[in-house]
Parts: C-alpha cells; sequence; structure tokens
C-alpha cells in the first residue's frame, strides 16, 4: 500500500489545474537533532517557546543523554538547547514535560543510583540551565509516564508504576522534594498509570491494569482516592493519556481485539467518571497506537503510529468532541521511512505535536479508515493503596549546550508541526441611501468541499480583489457596485489529490424612483489554492521518491 502514495505523485500535475479550498492548514513544521538518534519524550507549549525533551544520542558525555530543546513561537527560531548526564549514567530518558510561570519541569528515567531504572526529576529555565535534579528510587523497575502541574504552580504530578502497582507521585517544584506518593491497585502488581491531569483541585489518572482492561481514578490534591472505573471487553485496553477541557474528560488508549490494534478514544464525565461515548479508529489492514490526546476548538484530537502504508506513521485523529463523528485524520509520511507522534499540546486555537522521524520533509496524506462505537463492560472497583518511601539518590548532573541541526534528517530526527484547523470568514455590509422607496433582496449561496490526500506546506498570502458593475435601465439608471477583497494565507506546497466544488448564488432586486445609493463590501478569507509555482518543486520530488523507490528498497526501524 505504501508503493500506491508514491504512485499518486503522478496525477498531482493534472489536479494542480483544479485548485483546492483545503479543509486544514498545517502552518509550520521542523525537525532538529544531530548525527546519532534522538528520540521525542514529551512536548510543552507556553505564550512564547515551545519546549521538547527526550533522549540524544548524538550530544553531551556517556550518551544517551537527556535533553531539552526550546524555540520561540513567534518565527520558529532555535532558543537553545541543552543535554544533561546524569552521573555518568548511559542510559537517560526525558518522558514529560510541563511549564508553569518561566518554570520547566523534567520527568525521566535514569540508570542512575540503586535498583535502576530510577526517576528523575529536573527543574529548568527557559534558557535551558539547569536549576536542580532529584533522582528518586522506589524500588526495581521503576516507571514513569505522566506529569502535571498544579494550578498554582507549587506541586507537580508524576504518573508510572513501580514493581508493585501504578504510581502516583507529588514533588514540590521548590525542592523537588517529595510530598507524598501513593502505590495503588486497581486488580494487582502489574497496573500500570500511564498519564496524569489537574484539574480543579482534582487528579485524574489513566492507565491499564495487569489483566488487560483500561481504568480511570481520581484522586484529591492530597493523595485520596475518591472513584476508579475499569472499562473492558473480551480483548485488550489501556488509557494513555487524559486531558480535562470544557467540563469533560478525555482519554485516548488503545483497544487491541483478537487480530490487531485500534485507536480508543473516549469522553467521561468527571464528576462521576460516567462514559458519554467511546469510539474506536479502524485502521486495518495496519494496526494503531495512541500517545496523546488535547482538545481545542470543539474537535479532540488523537495522536499516535499507524502502519496503514506498511511500515510507523504518525496518525492524527480529530472528533467532534461532543458526539465522537469523525472531523478529519491525517497520516504523516514519507515512502521508505518511519515517523511517531508522541505528544501534544493546545495552543489557542491550534494544535502543536511531536515525535520523531528518520527523514525529512514529511508530507500529510489522508488515510481511509472506519470509526465506530465500541462497548465496555463497566466496572468500579476499590483499589488497594500503599504508602512507599522513596529514596532520594545523590547525583552530579553535567550539562552540554549544543546547537542541532534543523530540517536535515539524521539518523533519527525530533519534529514538532503546528496544525490549525481552517476558519472560513464571511462577512457582509450594506448601505443603502434613497430618496424614495427602495426594495433589496440578496441571496447568497457559498458550498465549499475539499477532499485532499497529501500536501506539503509552505506559507503565502494572496490578496485578491474582484470589481463587478451591473447597470440596468427603468426610469433611470442604477448602478450597482460590488466589491469583494479575498484574502487567502495558507501553506501548502504538494497536493496529492483535492477535489473542491464552489458555488455562489447572489439576486439582487431594486425597486427605486429615483435615487439609490448601495454599497456592498464582503471578505471571504479561503484556504489558498494550488498555484502554478508549485509545478517545478512537484517534478522534483516526484523525481527524487520515485528514485528513492525503485533504488534503494530498504526498510530502517527504530532503535526502540
Amino acid at each position: 500500500m505504501r508503493g500506491s502514495v508514491v504512485l499518486l505523485l503522478g496525477t498531482v500535475l493534472a489536479l494542480t489545474a483544479l485548485g483546492a479550498a483545503n479543509a486544514e492548514v498545517v502552518t509550520f513544521r521542523q525537525s532538529f537533532g544531530g548525527p546519532q538518534p534522538e528520540l521525542l519524550g514529551g512536548i510543552a507549549v507556553d505564550g512564547t517557546y515551545l519546549y521538547a525533551v527526550g533522549r540524544t544520542s548524538s550530544f553531551g558525555p556517556n550518551p544517551s543523554n537527556f535533553f531539552l530543546s526550546v524555540f520561540r513561537l513567534s518565527d520558529n527560531t532555535h532558543q537553545c538547547s541543552s543535554a544533561i548526564d546524569i552521573n555518568g549514567s548511559p542510559g537517560d530518558l526525558a518522558k514529560k514535560v510541563v511549564v508553569h510561570a518561566g518554570r520547566v519541569y523534567v520527568v525521566g528515567l535514569t540508570d542512575h543510583g540503586p535498583n535502576p531504572p530510577n526517576v528523575f526529576i529536573a527543574k529548568m529555565d527557559s534558557s535551558c540551565n539547569l536549576e536542580g535534579l532529584k533522582v528518586y528510587d522506589l524500588g526495581p523497575t521503576d516507571q514513569v509516564e505522566g506529569l502535571a502541574v498544579s494550578g498554582d504552580g507549587s506541586t507537580i504530578y508524576v504518573a508510572g508504576a513501580t514493581q508493585l502497582g501504578a504510581l502516583l507521585m507529588a514533588v514540590k517544584t521548590s525542592d523537588l522534594s517529595v510530598a507524598w506518593v501513593r502505590e495503588f491497585k486497581v486488580v494487582g502488581g502489574g497496573d500500570l498509570a500511564q498519564s496524569v491531569a489537574f484539574d480543579g483541585g482534582k487528579l485524574y489518572v489513566s492507565g491499564r491494569t495487569s489483566n488487560g482492561n483500561l481504568f480511570v481514578s481520581r484522586f484529591d490534591s492530597n493523595g485520596n482516592h475518591e472513584s476508579t472505573r475499569t472499562f473492558a471487553t473480551p480483548g485488550y485496553e489501556e488509557g494513555t493519556d487524559i486531558a480535562i477541557s470544557g467540563g469533560k474528560a478525555y482519554v485516548s488508549g488503545i483497544h487491541a481485539p483478537p487480530a490487531g490494534q485500534r485507536m480508543l478514544v473516549m469522553r467521561l464525565d468527571p464528576g462521576n467518571l460516567n462514559l458519554d461515548w467511546a469510539k474506536v479508529i479502524d485502521t486495518s489492514p495496519g494496526v494503531a497506537i495512541t500517545q496523546s490526546v488535547s482538545v481545542v476548538g470543539g474537535n479532540v484530537y488523537s495522536f499516535g503510529t499507524t502502519t496503514l502504508f506498511g511500515t510507523d506513521d504518525a496518525l492524527m485523529v480529530a472528533l467532534k468532541a461532543s458526539t465522537g463523528d469523525l472531523a478529519f485524520a491525517f497520516v504523516v509520511a514519507r515512502e521508505m521511512s518511519q515517523q511517531r507522534a508522541i505528544d501534544s499540546s493546545p495552543l489557542g486555537s491550534c494544535v502543536v505535536f511531536g515525535g520523531d522521524t528518520d527523514n525529512w520533509p514529511i508530507f500529510y496524506a489522508v488515510p481511509d479508515f472506519t470509526v465506530g462505537p465500541i462497548s465496555f463492560s463497566i466496572s468500579s472497583p476499590s483499589p488497594s493503596i500503599a504508602t512507599p518511601s522513596p529514596v532520594d539518590v545523590a547525583t552530579a548532573p553535567t550539562l552540554t549546550p549544543f546547537a542541532p541541526s534543523l530540517n536535515s534528517p539524521g539518523s533519527i530526527d525530533v519534529f514538532y508541526s503546528r496544525f490549525c484547523p481552517d476558519v472560513l470568514v464571511t462577512s457582509t455590509t450594506t448601505t443603502v441611501t434613497s430618496s424614495t422607496t427602495t426594495t433589496l433582496a440578496t441571496t447568497v449561496t457559498s458550498v465549499v468541499g475539499t477532499t485532499v490526500t497529501a500536501y506539503d506546506i509552505r506559507t503565502t498570502t494572496i490578496t485578491h480583489t474582484d470589481r463587478v458593475t451591473l447597470t440596468s435601465t427603468t426610469s433611470q439608471t442604477t448602478t450597482l457596485t460590488s466589491l469583494t477583497t479575498t484574502t487567502r494565507t495558507e501553506s501548502t506546497t504538494l497536493t496529492f489529490q483535492t477535489t473542491q466544488t464552489l458555488q455562489t448564488t447572489q439576486t439582487f432586486q431594486t425597486t427605486q424612483t429615483f435615487q439609490t445609493t448601495q454599497t456592498f463590501t464582503s471578505t471571504q478569507v479561503f484556504a489558498e489554492p494550488i498555484t502554478t509555482y508549485v509545478i517545478p518543486a512537484l517534478l522534483a520530488v516526484i523525481a527524487a521518491l520515485l528514485g528513492a523507490a525503485i533504488v534503494v528498497g530498504r526498510r530502517r526501524r527504530y532503535p526502540f
């Protein structure tokens, strides 16, 4: 199926003449890294910067090290990057990052200390300076997956697992000391807390039980358990991320029937953890794994990885938050390469997501799949809860600033992309001046329909003005002048398949005896159509991709 994506390139030149009104706009994307593999753990944004953390094998001593990279949101320029080595440990990995009031909090795993891996927590600033770092040993096989910050920024909350059950830990941001720890078993010792969200003084945790059921638990800010729900089918389920928005809890996860894996998205009532709706995204014959969920502008976005085209590709699915119906979806793909979507974060009316890739540039393809409901057997267990005492392990971290290469593919690079749903804006102003009787009837019908199979992005702004004058003769001459200014901003360089229907009907009826002055001003903002400047770039991309498919014919896998 991957080869069919390349074959679609041959139709691009014919389709270019049709133009496009894309339903979505990808306003920016960027990759960064070095000669050795870099893997993303998590991203976060505030009003000024984007923060990315993960594992680097290219920078710092004793790789692998964990890294923090910061980019300015205003122009996506690189602010800083630092690789941090924890006491010469060869296995440091940052898993998640949150930001509050200019302070950056990073959680991950390290081989430093007894009973590795152990949990590390770091406090940094937006210039990539290290302000504090702690390593905690909670026993063998410690695991961290989720991170949240309290509304006042005084506490961060870590979700994961120990050898004996799911883990929820509160850490003071002032000195990174542990406030409390909860080790809880919904079913047994193999339970795993995958994510945590803080809202209204409550903590919401999602994960999986040791017998393969999805669970959602609620705790108060002092670590007291309030409620738990488990959601089960004859297959396997797990909750990989949770977000609270608009008075609802949204959980992304995995549903695995006897064959394959499916992306799972659910909406719950946070007050009682009752299920509002649950949907499964089936990308057969490929599998789909969900990693992150974000809620923006009436849509719930789920990000992960699919093998729909044969190898790993990043998958973004947007469902309507009210009903769970499909809004739109994209696969971030490139022939003969692999991409994964790992984490996401809302940014105003946009969503930013990140992952890692072994090639560049990457393209956006529309997948063919189904979205349908799923039924669960729901129960309300009472977890057993313990309060272990973590061991504070002494550390001497080393920080190494570095400058990654941008948009130049290395072994494996980190990427991030900003996605903004397009907005169709239509406004009309009418002014009528008459000394007698004037009747004006206006009918405007606009229909825009679009199917986009794949496109690459660059930013272009086009302003176009049309003036139409209609003259009719009754008892005197009436002139109607319609001025339309269209400003279109979009990022599009490559479209594999685009279909657009635009229909406009306008009817003006005027009855008058004396002079009438009528002014009609309308502004419509559409997505940018494909223009002829694309053709040379398309020819180059087509030649490169076809040549790579014929000569190389190989696949590379990630070193997970």
